[in-house]
């Protein structure tokens, strides 16, 4: 066993909590394999996704490959970090405290990008919306009208960007001047006032996405900057515990 008190108090702390993320690891990782190769469940949760979510339904396979790369890299570091603590491995205690590592990491990483990128990554975004909106048809239009929906927007910076789309340009309906996922409730007023390029009004929404989004970023933020920090200090007590743990550990349980 562990010398010293605490070394026995962070060998089990490590097992305790480790084995839930193992628990959860794996069952993200079923659920994704689940989603990813049964026909049956995609089929149900393609009507599911479009009605009620309001969703486009290809956003199944996406979800479910990141639940697939999520709950491996739990799975695994669960694993290492449990069968670790209770056997009072070194080589697994390093694997687990690695991967700890490489979540700090990443984290550390995707900050300092962010905060020297933000000018670069906010015209990229606002580039991909405006080709959204070029390209925008009645028949091909999941993606941004899921958009302006959910945050009450319309086009990139501005609702007047979709005289530059296919479906306008083409005039296959001439009362058409923006998407009906622009509008509140009264389409042909709504389709009027983009028209006449109304100054406040009434059934459109004329903020651009672009904004809207951004500021709803802002808005989150600390709530994201909490669940990135908690994390944070997670890993870092968890290579405390294991540090500790592999310091004071007994000959007996190795596997080397």
């Amino acid at each position: 066993m562990a010398e010293g008190n605490c070394a026995k108090c962070s060998r089990y702390l490590l097992i305790v909590f480790n084995f839930l993320f193992w628990v959860c690891g794996g069952g993200l990782l079923g659920i994704g394999l689940w989603l990813r190769f049964d026909n049956d469940i995609y089929k149900k949760l393609e009507d599911t996704v479009q009605l009620e979510l309001d969703l486009p339904s290809d956003v199944i396979y996406p979800a479910a490959y990141a639940l697939i790369a999520a709950g491996g890299f739990i799975f695994l570091t669960g694993f290492c970090g449990c069968c670790g603590a209770i056997r009072e491995s070194f080589c697994m205690l390093g694997v687990y405290i690695t991967c700890l590592i490489i979540v700090i990491l990443a984290e550390l990483a995707a900050g300092i990008y962010l905060a020297i990128q933000r000018a670069d990554l906010e015209d990229m975004f606002h580039t991909h919306l405006l080709s959204e909106v070029r390209n925008y048809t009645i028949d091909n239009n999941s993606s941004m009208d899921y958009i302006q929906k959910q945050f009450q927007c319309c086009g990139s910076r501005n609702y007047s960007e979709y005289e530059e789309s296919i479906q306008f340009r083409t005039g296959q309906e001439s009362s058409w001047v923006v998407p009906e996922s622009c509008c509140k409730s009264n389409i042909a007023k709504c389709q009027k006032e983009a028209e006449l390029r109304v100054e406040f009004p009434s059934q459109l929404y004329s903020e651009g996405c672009h904004t809207v989004i951004l500021d709803w970023f802002i808005t989150n933020s600390a709530v994201l900057v909490g669940v990135a920090g908690g994390i944070a200090c997670f890993g870092i007590l968890g290579i405390i515990f294991a540090s500790i743990l592999c310091r004071n550990r007994t000959e007996y349980y190795d596997w080397e």
